[in-house]
């Protein structure tokens, strides 16, 4: 029960019909929830009955959260931008990794997985692994143990929501690669640790060495607007730094 209601229950509220009811209510002020329904509902249809989308064989439309959208703790997914994006479940590239002989069915799948959140964000959009895992039918720690291998084995960085805004383990996971590095470990060392790509750590180190600089001058907001960061990011480095006694 619990994982239903508190992680796949913002997958089953992301529709077309929510993202009309939150434009009507926070850009156009319209208030009241039955009238911002009715009008949804009825906006809706007005645009399947002149519009339709042309999609491939193997592709779906999907509602990602924008990327440009602030990450609140405490923000519900009605009140979150979505954008609709065009993802491929399923094509002829997969057929052709699955021919080959080397291959194995689990390499593929990381390939679809990369695939789906490469081409959420090059439309503009962000991808949960949670939803990943309900597109392709697999459990988050399957997405999760994936996701992390292919970055580590193709040394990148995917875009998921979690990295690109900075949530939940993914912050706590910077910090400690931080930690490392800063007591001396070699990146190859703590990537191969932490299960992250080089050049993923080399970034973590270098935003870290960026908020200890900016830390002696400006606020933590300050920071994060000047950076780009997460404010819980921000905070969880310098937190690092006051205990490093601000080592770099």
């Amino acid at each position: 029960m619990f994982y239903r209601e508190k992680v796949l229950e913002p997958v089953e509220k992301k529709s077309v019909q929510q993202v009309i009811a939150q434009r009507l209510r926070h850009d156009y002020g319209i208030l009241g929830d039955k009238m911002i329904e009715i009008l949804s509902s009825d906006i809706l249809t007005w645009l399947k009955e002149f519009t339709m989308e042309t999609l491939y064989p193997g592709q779906t439309i999907w509602l990602a959260v924008d990327v440009n959208e602030k990450h609140h703790p405490h923000k519900r997914i009605e009140d979150t931008r979505l954008v609709p994006v065009t993802l491929t479940i399923h094509c002829n590239e997969d057929i052709h990794l699955l021919s080959t002989p080397q291959m194995k069915w689990k390499d593929v799948v990381k390939h679809r997985i990369a695939r789906l959140f490469t081409e959420a964000y090059s439309q503009g959009g962000v991808l949960t692994q949670t939803e990943v895992g309900a597109l392709l039918g697999l459990s988050n720690q399957t997405v999760h143990r994936l996701t992390a291998e292919y970055q580590k084995d193709m040394d990148v960085d995917l875009p998921y929501r979690g990295k690109v805004h900075d949530i939940g383990p993914a912050v706590s996971h910077k910090v400690e690669i931080v930690d490392l590095m800063v007591k001396g470990y070699a990146t190859p060392v703590v990537a191969h640790k932490m299960n992250h790509s080089i050049s993923s750590c080399d970034r973590y180190y270098k935003d870290y060495k960026r908020v200890v600089k900016l830390g002696k001058s400006y606020t933590l907001t300050e920071i994060s607007t000047l950076t780009g960061m997460s404010e819980s990011l921000v905070e969880e480095y310098i937190m690092l730094a006051e205990k490093l006694d601000y080592r770099l």
